[in-house]
């Protein structure tokens, strides 16, 4: 008799079973809507969009780095030309009017245009130093 199950627990097993492939064939259907869910986005685009915003969004950061750079050489620039001004014998005062600055943003620049001033000399005189130390050699 132990090899011989009883009819109710071979039905039991039978609705095991059934109720173990209707839990897996659900489960199998909740991960293809899940696919489909997350595949929404690529077909309609949104996913190639999100792309080219993240390609121009670095395209930005990299003219950003670059204004700056170039507002930089802009001031200097600006600066020597305010130098020139004041080597004319103007006031900062003036030169602010004519420029339409204000009497700080001038003195800014000409601090601007005599550092870089002294940066020039410094290099110019490592410059003398250089060739006339290899001349001596």
């Amino acid at each position: 008799m132990a090899g011989r199950q009883s009819s109710v627990a071979v039905n039991a097993q039978k609705k095991a079973a059934e109720a173990a492939l209707k839990f897996q064939q659900q489960q199998d259907r909740l991960l293809e809507l899940a696919a489909e869910f997350f595949s929404i986005p690529e077909k309609n685009g949104v996913a190639s969009l999100e792309k080219q915003i993240e390609d121009l969004e670095a395209k930005i950061e990299q003219l950003r780095v670059k204004i700056g750079e170039q507002q930089e050489s802009s001031q200097i620039e600006q600066a020597a030309v305010v130098s020139r001004m004041k080597a004319e014998g103007i006031a900062v005062g003036e030169i602010a009017q004519r420029l339409v600055l204000s009497t700080a943003e001038a003195r800014k620049l000409l601090k601007l245009g005599a550092a870089k001033a002294a940066t020039k000399i410094d290099e110019a005189s490592a410059v003398t130093e250089d060739v006339e130390t290899s001349s001596a050699v």
